[in-house]
């Protein structure tokens, strides 16, 4: 109940938005108040089923499509990369089929800006990470190119504004937009344009001849702007964006003139002095840095415990915050103050964590970058041994992996994750929710499994299962260890094969009730038939052979050993395990002629041609060929007369007496 109450609150007391449409309905604002508690599955599922609607007008298909485009955009601005991709598709093939069967009505305007506002905001999003990572030149082109996409959408809406006739109604014939609201649609745009230049001027070193030229741009579009009230939001931020073109350009004291004139005497709204406080706060550490300071103090107390609210106002102001953090810890390192540069990196991240959890949109995704590139900085100095207190938080820790990731370092990613998943773990020694320890170590399993590293995603996808048997994508990423395992499989390698039976069985223990259940003990059977299949090498299959003897399985022994003796006539250790196995089942003659063979293959009076003759007289004297047994004796004792030794002369002895 006190969630519902909360979002009927918010509902009713939306703040105002730099958009120029019409008065939005309920149905807009509703999806607002969503869009500013995040939750975006809810809004996507409410507009894609008003969409569907049949007999919509024009008016409520553009509105609906619209909110639906900026629903999107904001939410591919506080998600991972990969996912952003996939938003955007998404959202332009939206736009795509609106205007397919909109294509001549001219609410379709509504739908272009609220495309071109996603494009500027992604591309501001972009510039931002590009000055928290300047030497990043696949992140700076990244930006550039979104940046320049956006200005080909701006060039397309600002031709169709540029047509009056684009305002009427082919259907009614009738002005769809009255020429004001036509006039505040372009100078929206115009205003996107300057945001966009302003943005794409962060891509270039300040003084640059780019950079130089994207002000100029800018200023350039701030100026097509017609008349705007006061009370319409577009005022004060095409003011505000005069500033801070004119901060850009170089002129931070005319800047911060402007700005104290307009806190000072033009008594802005008051949801937009956040803004002005932090345009504030960036001109001061331009010229005057200790009052940058005093500011930064009392920005700190005003807005330190706002992160919580619902009013994403001050947003702005949290980014200003963190911004001057980042600026002072750069400095305090290039003067070598450990100590101080200490402080403001905790500041930094403390602030960022804040701000990733509350605020909105790039705002979020910046203060990511930013403890991103802590966490970066703070495993490359524990790699290099130096001693660090690690507070970053293991969210922070899985950015940098990301960032590890996409610089294409993907074992520094891997390990990354991995220390997120720690860390994590840790964090939820209580019991509490542990999603996060999976997503971290599927993760890490899954760059593996890019790199083809079969060994290492085997290892990775079974730990991320075996340690969150509960999850329920744990069975899934068992049965792709397993996959990877079965690729290590090799029949020269016997462990290989033990290794990937014994996780079969251990799937099977682990995840008794998976659907997958009967597949992994088919597959299990088929391993063991294939084994079996496995051509032996000679050496295993002497062990087996000689193991069954050992054993007193005597007549698997002799079957074991006959083709071994065929194969290997010259080989001694096959030949007198062939006739001590045939001895052992009792095959008297067998034995009788293998001990035979045995004594003319082996060394002539070494230690296995007496035991060979003494086997033979034995097996004479069992069979009831006691004469033959003597006289056999009798011959080697002429040619031997010490028999052999002490050893052989006791043995042959006592056979003659038995």
């Amino acid at each position: 109940m006190r969630a519902l109450a909360l979002l009927i609150s918010a509902v009713l007391s939306v703040t105002l938005v730099c958009y120029a449409a019409p008065p939005a309905s309920y149905d807009a604002d509703f999806v607002k108040t969503l869009r500013e508690m995040r939750l975006y599955r809810l809004g996507e599922s409410y507009l894609t089923e008003k969409i569907l609607q049949d007999e919509l007008s024009d008016s409520q298909s553009a509105e609906l499509t619209s909110a639906l485009i900026e629903l999107l955009g904001e939410e591919s601005l506080c998600v991972s990369s990969d996912k952003q991709g996939e938003i955007v598709d998404k959202t332009q093939q939206i736009a795509d089929e609106y205007l397919k069967s909109h294509g001549d009505s001219p609410f379709r305007i509504r739908v272009l800006l609220a495309l071109t506002l996603n494009g500027v905001k992604a591309g501001e999003l972009s510039a931002m990470n590009v000055q928290l990572r300047p030497d990043d030149e696949s992140m700076r082109q990244a930006a550039l190119t979104r940046l320049r996409q956006s200005d080909d959408q701006i060039r397309e809406l600002l031709r169709i504004l540029n047509t009056p006739s684009n305002a009427i109604d082919p259907k009614t014939n009738q002005k769809a937009f009255s020429d004001d609201l036509w006039q505040r649609i372009k100078n929206q745009t115009s205003f996107l344009s300057a945001r966009r230049a302003l943005a794409m001027a962060k891509c270039y070193p300040s003084g640059s001849p780019e950079f130089s030229d994207c002000v100029v741009q800018a200023n350039a579009e701030l100026k097509t702007l017609g008349s705007i009230p006061s009370t319409d939001p577009l005022c004060w931020q095409s003011r505000l964006l005069r500033v801070r073109a004119e901060r850009m350009s170089g002129d931070a004291q005319a800047a911060l003139n402007a700005l104290e004139f307009m806190l000072d005497q033009q008594k802005p709204p008051t949801e937009f002095l956040p803004e002005l406080q932090a345009e504030k706060l960036y001109t001061l550490m331009a010229v005057n840095r200790p009052a940058a300071v005093q500011t930064l103090s009392e920005m700190e107390r005003s807005f330190g415990d706002s992160f919580s609210n619902t009013d994403s106002s001050d947003d702005s102001a949290h980014l200003a915050v963190l911004d001057a953090y980042v600026i002072f810890e750069k400095e305090a390192s290039a003067r070598g103050d450990k100590n101080e540069q200490k402080v403001w990196r905790d500041k930094t991240a403390q602030w960022a964590e804040k701000m990733r959890l509350y605020d909105r949109g790039f705002y979020a995704r910046s203060a990511q970058q930013v403890l991103a590139a802590l966490a970066v900085k703070s495993l490359e100095e524990e790699s290099a041994g130096e001693n660090v207190t690690n507070n970053q938080s293991p969210a922070a820790i899985a950015l940098a992996a990301e960032n590890l990731f996409r610089e294409g370092q993907y074992q520094k990613a891997i390990d990354a994750y991995l220390k997120a998943a720690k860390a994590e773990l840790v964090l939820r020694a209580d019991g509490s929710d542990s999603s996060n320890v999976f997503q971290y170590q599927y993760v890490a399993a899954a760059i593996a499994h890019k790199l083809n590293d079969h060994d290492q995603a085997a290892q990775l996808f079974r730990q991320a299962a075996i340690d969150n048997p509960n999850n329920p994508k744990a069975g899934a990423a068992f049965k792709t260890a397993l996959f990877h395992a079965g690729k290590l499989v090799d029949v020269s390698k016997p462990e290989t094969i033990e290794r990937y039976s014994a996780m079969l069985d251990e799937f099977l223990k682990t995840f008794p009730d998976s659907p997958d259940v009967n597949l992994i003990r088919q597959q299990k059977q088929r391993l063991a038939d294939a084994v079996k299949a496995i051509p032996k090498s000679p050496a295993e299959r002497l062990s087996e052979a000689q193991s069954a003897l050992k054993e007193n399985r005597p007549e698997e022994a002799v079957a074991l050993f006959k083709p071994l003796a065929k194969e290997f006539p010259n080989a001694e250790d096959v030949q007198i395990g062939f006739a001590e196995s045939l001895s052992a089942a009792n095959a008297d003659q067998d034995a009788l002629d293998q001990w035979r063979k045995v004594a003319q293959n082996v060394k002539q009076y070494s230690p296995q041609w007496y035991r060979a003759k003494y086997e033979v007289a034995s097996l004479l004297v069992k069979t009831g060929q006691r004469d033959k047994a003597a006289e056999m004796i009798r011959l080697l004792k002429l040619l031997r007369p010490d028999l052999g030794g002490a050893e052989w002369s006791e043995k042959f002895e006592n056979l003659l007496i038995k």
